[in-house]
């Protein structure tokens, strides 16, 4: 049985390695699950994720918190067959020309392999809409049937943002490693992403990610998605990248200073992946002119 449980977990973090993601983490969570993390539009959901560069936030939501739950590779046949779940949460804080995030986020594999991380990255606003940040994350790596102790994985990574008339694009590099775990197949590889993402207009919004991880065979991931607005209230969108094969829908439903949204991403061969989130932000200085007026 120990036997199966690593193996699965390794095909697991293979999976999710492909991706170019998290150590554990094949697509995003919350709402990007749904559009794989190639929509993003100021003042939007899309950069108020809490486990996302603090570089996105361009927001009137000064304070705001976000949580999602995540659950990888289901059959859809049988809701108990399969336990590998993500559950993560944080927030955000902007304060004149700076921007920060906290989250945390705990993975489990068959209650067999866990991974519980936290997460910090500041942003400064330079010129021109211009931000740069700076990211660390810390993880605990553990897998219960093995007698080796917990092993710990500290990383850092830098963000760039540069927003245009129509288009924001983005370039970060992570998996910088402060503190290797020092085992095999459990550091992950040096990752860079860019990304090109349209602001709202007549036709929704849209959104390209490109993923590059120079250690693999393989190194190239793109992601290409599509927003529909219909309304104030509600969205629609999807994606589909390759290297490996995800095809991704979703749904987001908006109300005053909030958003839940729902997903669903396939992967030809694991089977599908189900993903809820929610977030809510205030601007407590605003609500103070109001109330002074």
């Amino acid at each position: 049985m120990a036997k199966i449980i690593r193996d699965l977990s390794a095909l697991f973090l293979l999976a999710a390695a492909g991706a170019g993601a998290a150590l554990h983490e094949p697509f995003p969570q919350g709402y990007a699950m749904g559009n794989l993390g190639t929509i993003i539009t100021p003042d939007g959901p899309g950069g108020r994720l809490p486990l996302y560069p603090a570089v996105f936030l361009g927001d009137s939501l000064t304070v705001g918190v976000a949580a999602s739950v995540t659950t990888y590779y289901d059959d859809m046949d049988n809701f108990g067959d399969r336990h590998l779940a993500t559950v993560a949460g944080g927030g955000w804080l902007v304060f004149r020309r700076f921007g920060f995030k906290t989250g945390i986020s705990h993975f489990d594999a068959l209650g067999a392999y866990r991974e519980q991380s936290g997460y910090i990255s500041c942003a400064a606003l330079l010129f021109r809409g211009i931000r740069i940040g700076a990211e660390l994350l810390g993880t605990r790596l553990l897998l219960a049937s093995s007698d080796n102790e917990a092993k710990t994985l500290g990383e850092a990574g830098f963000s760039l943002l540069a927003p245009m008339k129509i288009l924001i694009c983005a370039v970060s590099i992570d998996h910088l490693p402060v503190k290797p775990t020092r085992t095999d197949g459990a550091d992950p590889p040096l990752h860079l992403r860019c990304g090109i993402h349209t602001i709202a207009h007549s036709f929704g919004a849209q959104g390209v990610r490109i993923d590059i991880t120079p250690h693999y065979e393989h190194p190239v991931s793109i992601a290409i998605g599509q927003e529909f607005r219909f309304s104030r209230y509600i969205a629609l969108h999807g994606a589909i990248a390759n290297n490996p094969l995800f095809i991704a829908v979703g749904v987001a439903v908006f109300w005053g200073s909030g958003c839940a949204s729902a997903a669903l991403v396939n992967h030809p061969v694991l089977g599908w992946s189900r993903g809820f989130g929610a977030e809510y932000g205030w601007n407590p200085s605003r609500h103070e002119k109001t109330a002074g007026n």
